[in-house]
């Protein structure tokens, strides 16, 4: 589908040498690079030289972030501030650039994130429904990496190809909708992301999909953390980075094995959608939710789990109340289950593990807070909705009177740590941090 062998920055002897030798703190910091010559002179200029910082520095614009410096004495004067930072015309410098230009501004999540990500991209975009022009532009952007490469990658740029992100396209196109915009000439987009996740080898025998990446090989934004792994472990590092959740005890270091409940909802709403255009996708979904019901929900327990998994409660059992799949009995245990185990002084806990991962306890996170107060309202479970999104809004202002700026994960069991885990610092911004906490101060 798309050859890395003339990016330099991404495959070969330049690549290896240059990651193995730390030059940048960041794995990422040189897969954004952008060479100033081809791949043979680079080898050939790399091994004539006796000093690899040296090397990197003549041979390669070296990225350099955005500052966000935005003083402000509130979240929401912040976040108007930071908006203009955030929306960035994101084009390539080059046929060497990592970087794939987008036709219109598009909203990137801030700090090392320097692209565009799909599923921040929605819970962004909520943040500003006054600026429906904005919102457009991000479809049109979608619209177009779906028409020249079949799917909305993880982020825009050339080592995310072989894999996307959880699939929120739809919901997009519905709040785009809901906001007076037209639909219609995006299906046959969303037509084909659905075909992307239900192709051969990403769909099981009950009719369920998984996340999944067509390169097996150690990522190349982390490629010092990944290349002393087992070989077939990177197919499963991938498909937890499509999930979004990377990483997570959820995953039980197998995520391309695992029916996720959280992809399998967001293809459920898909399918409803798709159905304007053909009643087939009508009978999908139905067969999907029913597939779910089977194989997805957990009776004993009375929460929605991860297929083939071993059952533990993680905050994507609200997607099924997200999306209007669950049935009233369901939605009411899930809500039991939600209170007594990942309610948090904060928030919501991402899950009930402590493990140091990023997607673990104590770590709660924007998109599952307004996932979670979503579905839970739309089931009437109010109480309990506003209660997390009335903790996440004190924590989000708590951070803010000590540190000035808007994260992108925060601590949840109510200490005053700032939130850790992960392959990177802690990242200012916040894209989708930001879109959250306006979609929720008009609601609770």
């Amino acid at each position: 589908m798309f050859d890395l062998s003339d990016y330099p920055q991404l495959q070969g002897e330049v690549f290896e040498r240059v990651q193995e030798a730390r030059v940048f703190e960041d794995s990422k910091t040189f897969v954004d690079c952008v060479p100033k010559c081809s791949v043979d002179e680079m080898v050939i200029r790399l091994r004539e030289s006796d000093d690899i910082q040296t090397f990197v520095k003549i041979n390669f614009e070296v990225p350099h972030d955005k500052e966000l410096h935005v003083e402000a004495d509130t979240p929401e004067e912040y976040i108007e501030k930071v908006w203009p930072l955030l929306r960035r015309e994101l084009k390539s410098s080059g046929d060497k650039d990592s970087l794939i230009s987008l036709p219109r501004p598009h909203i990137v999540p801030g700090g090392r994130f320097r692209e565009g990500y799909y599923w921040d991209t929605y819970f962004t975009a909520l943040g500003f429904t006054d600026r429906i022009e904005w919102i457009e532009d991000l479809i049109i952007n979608f619209a177009y990496l779906i028409d020249t490469y079949g799917h909305i990658p993880n982020g825009n740029r050339m080592y995310y190809l072989s894999r996307s992100q959880q699939p929120f396209f739809s919901h997009l196109l519905e709040l785009f909708e809901s906001l007076g915009g037209t639909i219609e000439t995006y299906l046959v987009q969303l037509e084909k992301e659905h075909a992307f996740f239900t192709q051969e080898g990403r769909v099981d025998g009950h009719g369920l999909s998984h996340y999944d990446d067509t390169r097996h090989l150690p990522r190349e934004e982390s490629y010092r953390e990944d290349k002393d792994q087992p070989t077939e472990s990177f197919r499963h590092i991938r498909a937890a980075c499509e999930s979004g959740w990377d990483f997570s005890s959820r995953w039980e270091g197998r995520a391309a094995d695992l029916l996720p409940i959280d992809l399998n909802c967001l293809l459920y709403h898909m399918e409803m959608m798709l159905s304007r255009i053909d009643t087939k996708y009508e009978a999908m979904a139905h067969r999907r939710a029913s597939a779910i019901n089977v194989h997805l929900w957990n009776e004993s327990e009375g929460y929605f789990i991860d297929g083939n998994s071993s059952g533990a409660l993680t905050a994507a059992t609200l997607m099924p109340l997200f999306v209007g799949l669950a049935d009233e009995k369901q939605a009411a245990r899930v809500a039991e289950a939600v209170e007594k185990h990942l309610l948090a002084p904060g928030g919501m806990s991402t899950t009930t593990e402590k493990t140091g991962e990023q997607w673990d306890a104590p770590n709660g996170w924007a998109p599952l807070i307004w996932i979670a107060y979503s579905g839970l309202k739309r089931y009437g479970h109010t109480e309990l909705a506003g209660e997390i999104g009335r903790r996440w809004l004190q924590n989000n202002d708590q951070l803010f009177n000590r540190v000035g700026k808007m994260v992108e994960k925060y601590v949840v069991d109510g200490s005053d740590q700032m939130a850790s885990g992960g392959e990177y610092s802690l990242q200012e911004g916040f894209g989708w941090t930001n879109g959250v906490y306006l979609a929720l101060k008009k609601e609770v």
